[in-house]
């Protein structure tokens, strides 16, 4: 992804809805200056302790994605693995593509990882089908 975005370190990443810094963690590795993002206080504990562990400097923030802005900081925003449509209303989900927007710095970028919603739907319907059989 960084070679495709031809991005260099030492990058202002933001890594939105974080889970457990993954992503944010392999991105430090490689001398990123990264600041991951995400509600769930056990997954960013979990992501400092091992940043910690390996000494890394990452700077993990609980909070909302709807909520969270910084001010043309970062050339890169992350936000992987569908973590975005999820809100009860399409103004919830401008909220956060405006947000992210204002976050990025001029030329700033943002990739998201989005699945289809057929395969959304044949995930869910398979979920469905084994809690039933269970």
């Amino acid at each position: 992804l960084t070679k495709l975005l031809q991005l260099e370190s030492p990058a202002k990443v933001l890594d939105l809805c974080c889970g457990m810094g993954r992503h944010s963690l392999e991105l430090a590795r490689r001398g990123f200056d990264v600041t991951g993002v995400d509600r769930t206080g056990v997954y960013l504990r979990r992501a400092q302790k091992q940043a910690d562990s390996e000494g890394l400097k990452i700077e993990f923030v609980q909070e909302d994605m709807r909520q969270f802005c910084r001010p043309n900081a970062f050339d890169l925003t992350l936000n992987l693995f569908t973590s975005f449509g999820y809100f009860e209303s399409p103004a919830e989900d401008r909220r956060v593509l405006v947000n992210v927007h204002k976050s990025l710095q001029p030329g700033g970028r943002l990739v998201m990882d989005l699945m289809g919603k057929e395969i959304i739907a044949r995930v869910s319907a398979n979920a469905i089908g084994a809690s039933r059989t269970e």
